[in-house]
């Protein structure tokens, strides 16, 4: 009803929710009017929405970026965000039923600030979530057969690994029974 009744809530960076003026944001008026609530995160800081509990992540692409760990009763989902690899991801990662990574370069000297296969093995391995899923897959990617490159993420960190698709829909409860 093109947001004549407001519903759900936006949990996000303050660039997204709250723009300055040279900032340029997703979230046009057309589609704010739509929601009903705004919540603004930083690295570090967590809310809660009924039961899930949502912790901002810290990332390293831009000033703003943050990932996200939801928890749930029943499984603990963390998505990265556009990041690349640093050290302390690894933590942040920990205890996570189904991993979410950003993965759109196969080199690592093409990922600058992003991931790539060799940093989504490293962190899939430690991490040792029940299921991995890899997206945001850039044009390499694609051209050499992402399910190719999933299966070899797969044999390397023995985690089951699938390559995001759109409109994808897994039950994440199937994921997290230990």
């Amino acid at each position: 009803y093109s947001g004549f009744d407001k519903k759900g809530v936006l949990v996000a960076n303050k660039t997204t929710i709250n723009p300055s003026e040279e900032q340029k944001t997703p979230l046009t008026p057309y589609y704010r009017d739509f929601l009903e609530r705004f919540i603004v995160l930083e690295a570090g800081q967590r809310v809660g929405i009924n039961e899930i509990e949502i912790l901002a992540l810290k990332t390293k692409h831009s000033e703003q970026a943050i990932g996200f760990k939801f928890f749930t009763p029943y499984f603990t989902l963390a998505y990265s965000s556009d990041t690349k690899y640093f050290p302390e991801l690894i933590e942040e990662y920990k205890n996570s039923n189904i991993l979410i990574l950003n993965v759109p370069y196969i080199k690592k000297e093409d990922a600058k600030n992003n991931l790539c296969i060799e940093d989504a093995i490293k962190i899939i391995k430690e991490v040792s979530p029940r299921l991995a899923i890899i997206q945001h897959f850039g044009i390499d990617i694609v051209k050499s057969d992402p399910m190719y490159q999933i299966r070899e993420i797969q044999k390397a960190t023995g985690v089951q690994t699938i390559a995001a698709k759109d409109g994808m829909v897994i039950n994440p409860l199937s994921y997290s029974v230990d």
